[in-house]
């Protein structure tokens, strides 16, 4: 059953968030939570069933496919809600290695230990969810406040337990009688961020003490190092799961579709497939492999050979490795003139008295060579200038490197 349904058999099975889902944790945590409760009249627990009711109708209209109901636990309510950060732009994330837990940065910093300051560890588009789960109690809301569990796996557990002490706050200053899961959803989804987080930037201190903290907080369970890479891969997953929801443009046929039928390419333009598939094909039958780049006049960075080899058949990519390599064969001369053809062996250096009176100064006679050049007509510079400019094709360059060998006498046949 898709998520935002009417009830979900088990928490967590269908809540695609990765290392990032706790619902099995929340589930078990809310259910220890629940203890007896005083008796109501049967036209107060229908009002409170139909507040709850309206509540979540609610709630599963504004966050869509965030809002997860799972089934009723004894009757009550069960249901939890991922929330996403909306970041204006790139967040820088750095890790605090200050052993005694400071995170001066700046002109602050410069004069401290180098092991302690800040270190950068990567920039991210966007952070794993927040997730929050409720379950709601007969006596909710006109006596008693819903039972709930935070998760926020990439934090500290200490900084989830300051996120629970605020949604207390926030039902104590609450009108008796008045709902409060969308404000506490609210919060958390964009006043909690400035408790995290301050000018575009996020620092990770070592792991903090867990003893003491709240039990409804669950927080980062493993070390930062293995953290890291995972939220790098979610920010990731989540760009382009955000991409493939969204309506796009084709800059070359100009019709509008899904990102599922576009292709972002390394250079974050984007253009349907059929457009890409056709324009791949043609250059390559064509064999005018040097033209596969972005279609965008302004851009025409090369295509990777990782999205050609899934934009072109088996035979169609074969060809075009072939082009390639022939091209490269082509400026290089120094290459092998053929595919598969063996590289030429290199002859060792002549030494100077089995040259004797033959030199680059002073040609053997009937050698046929003019003053100044080495006997062989192929020849290679003995220091590293001629090899490292050999791939470029650059002629201008060879020839003034051959200038500047022949007056310093640095030649070996080959």
């Amino acid at each position: 059953m898709t998520p935002g349904s009417s009830s979900t058999s088990v928490p967590g099975d269908e809540a695609d968030a990765g290392n990032w889902d706790a619902g099995v944790e929340t589930a078990a945590r809310l259910e220890a939570m629940v203890h007896a409760e005083d008796e109501l009249s049967e036209e107060q627990i229908q009002a409170n069933n139909q507040t709850q009711e309206d509540e979540l109708l609610a709630l599963q209209a504004i966050y869509g496919d965030d809002l997860v109901i799972f089934d009723n636990k004894d009757g009550l309510r069960f249901f939890q809600i991922s929330l996403h950060y909306q970041l204006a732009g790139d967040i820088r994330v750095y890790l605090n290695v200050c052993p005694n837990g400071r995170t001066e940065t700046g002109a602050e910093n410069d004069d401290d230990d180098d092991s302690d300051r800040l270190l950068y560890a990567c920039s991210l588009q966007h952070l794993p969810p927040v997730v929050l789960a409720c379950l709601l109690p007969r006596l909710y809301p006109s006596h008693r406040a819903p039972y709930f569990v935070v998760a926020a796996k990439w934090l500290d557990e200490p900084e989830v337990s300051s996120f629970c002490s605020v949604l207390d706050e926030i039902w104590a200053e609450q009108p008796a009688g008045q709902e409060v899961v969308y404000k506490w959803v609210d919060w958390l989804s964009t006043s909690s961020w400035f408790c995290i987080a301050s000018d575009d930037q996020i620092v990770f201190g070592p792991d903090a003490d867990s003893a003491g903290g709240d039990d409804r907080a669950i927080g980062r369970s493993c070390s930062l190092d293995s953290m890291i890479p995972l939220i790098q891969r979610y920010s990731k997953e989540r760009s382009h799961e955000i991409f493939a929801r969204r309506i796009h443009e084709c800059g070359v046929c100009l019709s509008e579709n899904t990102g599922r039928n576009f292709i972002q390419l390394p250079c974050s333009h984007s253009f349907c497939v059929k457009c890409m598939e056709t324009q791949c094909r043609i250059h390559v039958k064509e064999g005018s492999v040097a033209r596969l780049t972005c279609p965008d006049t302004s851009c025409r960075r090369p295509l990777p050979p990782a999205l050609l080899r899934g934009l072109l058949g088996d035979g169609e990519y074969a060809r075009w490795e072939s082009l390639v390599l022939r091209g490269c064969w082509t400026r290089c001369p120094t290459w092998p003139t053929a595919p598969g053809a063996a590289p030429r062996a290199w002859r060792p250096a002549t030494t100077p008295s089995a040259r004797g009176a033959s030199s680059p100064s002073a040609p053997s006679a009937g050698s046929g060579a003019t003053s100044g050049t080495p006997a062989s007509p192929r020849t290679r510079c003995s220091t590293s200038c001629w090899n490292g400019r050999r791939r470029r094709g650059r002629w201008r360059r060879r020839r003034r490197t051959a200038r500047r060998c022949r007056r310093r006498g640095r030649w070996r046949s080959f």
